[in-house]
Order: structure tokens, then C-alpha cells, then sequence
């Protein structure tokens, strides 16, 4: 891995997603929870076979989860990830703009990224939405047994979740 590929790698993530400068505090953050991109990822990474680093640190290390490139794994090799990723939902071209999401590096907050990661995520901010717009409907009716049952139902689909409708 050469220094040419490194700034590639740091020049492609400010273009895909922005100059974040990090504080020390950030760092110290993304070291507990990332690993320095292993040498053989950073040209998949410019080749868009693998995501982008979650973050860059102040010195310049690209940081990716520590799981980076496994996926490659399950899917049955580097050649075949992007089509079995891609498969995991019904609508190709909502799979194709998944993939691009993947391939981001901004799914930083899921533990394990996976297809089946990002759809649960998608459902659940979608249920959380449908939950806020429910909450707004019941203030304005000012109907507490709706929203108490709302919040119910979050509730016990996902514990913790009641802070997305109203008190």
C-alpha cells in the first residue's frame, strides 16, 4: 500500500462524505471502536469493491469496523458480493442504491453490516417515522389513549423505543 493509494483512499471518503476533522476525543473514540484498513483493502476500496473507511483520523489512518471485508466472505467471494448484496431486496435498483451506501462507509452505525442490517434499520426508522407522525396526529387531537397505544406497540416491537413518541 502506497502513499499514492492512501490519499486516494482519503481524497475519495472527503468526496463521498464530507470533511468531518476529528478532535482527539474522536480518535480516541474510533480506535476503541474501528481498525486501520488492512493494506490489501485500500485499492478494493478504490476499486469499489469494498466500502470506504468509516472515518479517517486526524493523522490521516483510514479506520473501517473490524469486520471489514467479511462480507466478501459469506457472499461467497469479492467476485460475487456485489450481486449477492444487491439480491437481498426485491427492487434492484433500491438494492443498487444500498449497495452505494455500503460502499460509502457510512453505515457506522450498524455493529455487523450486513443486507439484513440495513433493511432492519430501514424498517425500523420507517415504523419510527410512522410512530412520530401518529404521536403529532394525537397532539393535535389530543387523543392520549392513541398515542399510549402507539407508544405501546414500539415499545414492545423494540425496547427503548418509546422516546420517538410523545410522553
Amino acid at each position: 500500500m502506497g502513499d499514492d493509494s492512501l490519499t486516494q483512499v482519503r481524497d475519495r471518503f472527503v468526496a463521498v462524505n464530507g470533511d468531518h476533522p476529528m478532535t482527539p476525543e474522536d480518535d480516541a473514540y474510533v480506535r476503541k471502536h474501528f481498525v486501520p484498513a488492512a493494506p490489501g483493502a485500500i485499492d478494493l476500496m478504490l476499486e469499489g469493491r469494498l466500502p470506504l473507511p468509516s472515518y479517517v483520523l486526524s493523522d490521516g489512518t483510514p479506520m473501517v469496523p473490524a469486520t471489514h471485508g467479511t462480507l466478501a466472505e459469506v457472499a461467497g467471494g469479492l467476485d460475487r458480493l456485489h450481486d449477492w448484496f444487491v439480491a437481498f431486496w426485491d427492487d434492484r435498483a433500491t438494492g443498487e442504491e444500498e449497495w452505494a451506501a455500503y460502499l460509502s462507509g457510512q453505515y457506522v452505525c450498524l455493529r455487523e453490516v450486513t443486507p439484513a442490517r440495513i433493511i432492519a434499520k430501514t424498517e425500523r426508522i420507517a415504523d419510527a417515522t410512522r410512530a412520530e407522525g401518529c404521536c403529532a396526529a394525537t397532539r393535535t387531537t389530543r387523543s392520549a389513549a392513541a398515542c399510549s397505544a402507539r407508544r405501546s406497540m414500539a415499545s414492545s416491537r423494540w425496547p427503548g423505543s418509546t422516546s420517538c413518541c410523545c410522553p
